[in-house]
Parts: structure tokens; C-alpha cells; sequence
């Protein structure tokens, strides 16, 4: 008898199923151990990816929606390294508390999540699930970096910004044509069931496998050290 998969939250290909964090291929390959600290006890350093983090990915600001729901697709260009791009960003819509659903843009929430779960990546617990770069972490140590660099945001509210990092879809068009790509910022998110959280609470994992830009900088080592402390 196949093996239900534990999670209750996957954002993935639509016609393939959710798999279990234990269901992907894992490794940890020579890459990646270089995308980590080159000094393990140094905790102010993450890395910054090539293509990826000039996109123009985030919302700042108040969001027009339509019929206080939805939102159009933002659109705008950048240039890196000499090529231009243009860039589109497709809100998630996601259900909130009194069970309306609700489009909302990547913003500075959603920034600060991606962030820290990328400093978690330098910090030794990143993975590639599948040959592609994720990390695995558990809310309560996310909510808990969080809170070290002074935002205090409930366990809902990082998991809304987890879904709407998984569900803001980007489409990256590169002027020469060399490059034309539609993922999430998450490619894939999984999430433990509430039950399993209530029975294990602090120690439920939960994973993400990011935007293949990201996946790719980093088997070609195209990245450098930042300061995450003055992110």
C-alpha cells in the first residue's frame, strides 16, 4: 500500500503528485558545501545569487487590488550584466482567516523569509532534493531568526509568507532571447500537517526547494558573500 505523503502543502508541477520530504532523492553535493561559510562560526555573511537577485521580484507599497481581491500582474525590466530582461510577477491567492480568498504580491515579508532561509542554507542545512538546491528548517526556528533580526511574525503569518513565495509565479524573458523562464519563488514547499505540528512541534520540518536560478548559480558558482546583517 503506497505511503500518504505528509505533508499538507506542496507547490509543484499540477500533474505531478506531492512527495514526502523523505520521498526525494537527497545529496549535498561539493557545490554546495562551497555555497556555505568559509568561516562556520562568522554568522554574519549569506550569499548573494548572479540573475536571481536582480530581478525585481518584490512589492513595496500599498497594492490596488480589483473588487478588494485581486491584483493585475506587475510588470517591469532590469538589466544584469549588460542583457536586458523583462519580468513578470503573478500574485498568489491564497485563503485568509475569515476564508476569503485574497491575491497578494511578494513583498518585504516574503523578502525577509527567503532570506532567511538561504542564511540557513550557508549555515550547513541545505539539501538538493531531486538535484535541485533547497533547505530543510522548521517554523519555529524560522520564526525565530526572524525575531533575532527584529521582526516578530507569528507562525500564520510566516506560513502565508511561505505560500506566497510558492505561489507568485515569475516569467523572465531575457532581450536576446537566451533565457526565457516561468517558476515560483518556491518551487516546491512542503508543510507538515497541523496534527503533526500539535504532536512535535518544535522539531515538524518543513522544506523548500527554490527558484531554479538559484540551483543553477549555485552549481556553477556564480555567487558572492553579503552582509546579511546589513540586508
Amino acid at each position: 500500500m503506497k505511503r500518504k505523503p505528509t505533508i499538507d502543502q506542496a507547490v509543484r508541477k499540477k500533474e505531478a503528485p506531492p512527495k514526502s520530504l523523505e520521498e526525494y532523492k537527497q545529496e549535498k553535493p561539493a557545490q554546495l558545501t562551497l555555497f556555505e561559510y568559509l568561516l562556520a562560526e562568522d554568522r554574519r555573511y549569506s550569499n548573494t545569487i548572479e540573475l536571481y537577485d536582480f530581478i525585481p521580484k518584490y512589492h513595496w507599497g500599498k497594492s490596488a487590488r480589483v473588487n478588494g481581491q485581486y491584483l493585475k500582474t506587475l510588470k517591469r525590466e532590469f538589466e544584469c550584466r549588460s542583457i536586458r530582461y523583462k519580468v513578470e510577477i503573478a500574485p498568489a491567492r491564497i485563503q485568509d482567516k475569515d476564508g476569503v480568498e485574497r491575491e497578494y504580491y511578494p513583498g518585504q515579508r516574503e523578502e525577509l523569509v527567503e532570506d532567511a532561509l538561504r542564511k540557513f542554507v550557508c549555515e550547513g542545512q541545505g539539501v538538493f532534493l531531486d538535484d535541485q538546491a533547497g533547505v530543510v528548517f522548521s517554523l519555529y526556528q524560522l520564526q525565530e531568526e526572524l525575531k533575532s533580526k527584529g521582526h516578530s511574525y507569528s507562525k500564520d503569518q510566516i506560513k502565508d509568507a511561505l505560500l506566497i513565495c510558492a505561489k507568485s509565479k515569475i516569467t523572465i524573458n531575457s532581450e536576446d532571447g537566451n533565457l526565457s523562464l516561468i517558476s515560483s519563488l518556491f518551487e516546491t514547499l512542503g508543510l507538515h500537517t497541523r496534527e503533526d505540528w500539535k504532536d512535535k512541534k518544535q522539531k515538524t520540518r518543513a522544506f523548500v526547494r527554490f527558484h531554479p536560478l538559484i540551483t543553477r548559480s549555485i552549481k556553477s558558482g556564480a555567487f558572492r558573500q553579503l552582509n546579511y546583517e546589513r540586508r
